[in-house]
C-alpha cells in the first residue's frame, strides 16, 4: 500500500501531454497514489505517488476481456472513458489496498486537495463528485469497501455499451444514474422551476437541492466546486507550488482546475490550442494561458 488512502487508476495510451511535467508536479504535492497503465515513454524521474505500468493498448484490453469476462477491444482510446467505473474491478489487486479508489483525467492541475480529501470528508463519505449534477469523469473517488464498488455492475446492458467502439458516457450519465439515482427528481425539479425563472442556472440549483436529498442524509457528496470552468475574457486562474492553492478569478480556491475549455477539445472549437514555448524554461501556453513550473497564469481567450 502506498502512503495515502486514495489510489487513482489512469490508462493512458499514446504520447504524453506538452502539460505533463506540471501534471505530476502537482501530483506530487497531495494525498493520491496515481497508478498509470500506459504505452507511452519511460520517464526517469516520477514523484514517489506516481506508479506507471508499461503495457500496450491491446495487451490492455485483453486484461480487462479477463476481468470483466467480454471482449473489449474498442477501435479507439478514448473508448477508455467509459470504462472508468469499472477500474476498481479490473485493478481490484491495487484498490483493495486502498480506503477509497477514483478515477481521473490528466488534463488538469491539482491545486489543495485538502479541500476534497480532507479527513472529515473521508470519514464523512463513501463517494466524492466534483459536479453537482453527475459524476464528475475528470476526478471521482469512493471508499473501496462500499457499494459503489461494484455499482458499475448494475447498469443496464453495461456489456454491450462497453462492447461498442462509440462513445456512450458511460461514466458521467449511466454510473451517475447509479450512485445518485435520485438525481432524476431533481432534474425534474430544475425544468419546472426553469420554466418561472428563466436564469436560474442547473449547477447553483442542483447544489441547493442535493444539500438535503444528498449530501445531507446519504454517504455521497454531489457539490459543484467549479473545476471546469469555461473562460471568460479577462479572467485569470492563479497557482502556485509554493501555496499549493488554484485560485479562481472570484478569489476562493478550488481543489484543481480541469483545464478542458482552454484547449482544443471534441466539445468546443478554440482557434488556438497548446503549443510548447521556450522549452528551457518549462513554459507552456495555449491562447492566453500561461502555465511554468514556477505558477500559473490562465486567462480567459
Amino acid at each position: 500500500m502506498g502512503r495515502n488512502k486514495v489510489a487513482l487508476i489512469i490508462p493512458y495510451f499514446g504520447q504524453w501531454p506538452e502539460w505533463f511535467e506540471l501534471y505530476l508536479l502537482s501530483v506530487a504535492h497531495n494525498p493520491l497514489d496515481v497508478f498509470f497503465f500506459t504505452d507511452c515513454e519511460i520517464l526517469l524521474e516520477v514523484p514517489d505517488n506516481v506508479h506507471i505500468t508499461q503495457i500496450t493498448f491491446e495487451d490492455y484490453c485483453t486484461l480487462v476481456s479477463e476481468r470483466l469476462g467480454f471482449t473489449f477491444r474498442p477501435n479507439n482510446t478514448y473508448k477508455l472513458c467509459d470504462l472508468k467505473p469499472f477500474y476498481g474491478i479490473i485493478h481490484k489487486d491495487i484498490v483493495n489496498e486502498y480506503e477509497f479508489w477514483g478515477f481521473g483525467d490528466i488534463d488538469l492541475i491539482y491545486g489543495d486537495m485538502s479541500l476534497l480529501l480532507s479527513p472529515q470528508l473521508l470519514a464523512r463519505y463513501d463517494f466524492v463528485s466534483t459536479h453537482s449534477d453527475r459524476v464528475s469523469g475528470h476526478f471521482a473517488i469512493m471508499r473501496t469497501k462500499s457499494k459503489y464498488t461494484s455499482k458499475c455492475l448494475d447498469i443496464p446492458d453495461w456489456k454491450s455499451k462497453l462492447a461498442d467502439s462509440a462513445h456512450r458516457n458511460v461514466d458521467e450519465a449511466d454510473f451517475t444514474f447509479e450512485v445518485y439515482p435520485e438525481i432524476r427528481f431533481a432534474y425534474k425539479c430544475y425544468q419546472a422551476v426553469r420554466r418561472i425563472i428563466r436564469t436560474t442556472e442547473m449547477n447553483s440549483f442542483l447544489d441547493k437541492m442535493n444539500i438535503p436529498f444528498c449530501n445531507w442524509i446519504t454517504k455521497r457528496i454531489f457539490k459543484e466546486y467549479h473545476t471546469t470552468p469555461v473562460p471568460q475574457k479577462g479572467q485569470v486562474w492563479t497557482w502556485s507550488p509554493k501555496t499549493k492553492q488554484i485560485i479562481a478569478p472570484d478569489g476562493t480556491a478550488i481543489p484543481y482546475l480541469h483545464f478542458l475549455f482552454f484547449k482544443e477539445n471534441r466539445y468546443k472549437h478554440l482557434r488556438s490550442h497548446w503549443n510548447e514555448c521556450e522549452a528551457k524554461d518549462h513554459y507552456y501556453r495555449i491562447g492566453t494561458v500561461n502555465l511554468s513550473l514556477s505558477g500559473i497564469e490562465v486567462t480567459g481567450l
